[in-house]
């Protein structure tokens, strides 16, 4: 049986830290599907298209990737694509918090698929540039997946 796994999030915009949980999942499984979840509750600063077309850019030589945009559950998108594990990034321990509560919630709705956690080796997340100096990292550690003309642009 294939190993299937869904790395779900809104990834916006996709960081080093995703980068890192991606690198670390892929030895672990033979699919790997990136899922851009739509959250009209949430304001993204990318669109859902732009931030499909930037990861399916990083990740287009590998065939063990797929990424795809989402609004349903989580657990029923796994369903569909037959994955049995999803992927969850743990920045810090309020992270570890909700992603616990968030793991025992998808259990009961599908107690087929297990919840994986992992945390980022940059453990600093996505914050806006000035406040990436307090946690040591820079744009640049933090953002090298965004079209170069959009971060002189917009973000440097």
């Amino acid at each position: 049986m294939e190993r299937i796994a869904v790395y779900a999030g809104s990834f916006c915009p996709f960081t080093k830290g995703h980068e890192d949980i991606v690198a670390k999942a892929l030895p672990l499984f033979d699919k790997l599907i990136i899922a851009i979840g739509y959250n009209p509750d949430k304001r993204d600063v990318f669109d859902e298209f732009e931030r499909q077309m930037w990861v399916k850019d990083i990740y287009k030589d590998n065939p063990k990737i797929h990424v795809l945009s989402y609004s349903e559950l989580t657990v029923e998108l796994c369903r569909l694509y037959q994955a049995r594990y999803l992927i969850r990034g743990v920045r810090n321990a309020r992270d570890f918090d909700a992603e616990q509560e968030l793991a025992e919630i998808n259990k009961r709705l599908a107690p087929e698929i297990e919840t994986v956690s992992s945390s980022p080796l940059l453990n600093c997340g996505w914050f806006p540039p000035p406040w990436c100096v307090s946690c040591g990292a820079t744009a640049k550690t933090i953002l090298p997946l965004f079209p170069t003309n959009y971060l002189k642009n917009n973000l440097l």
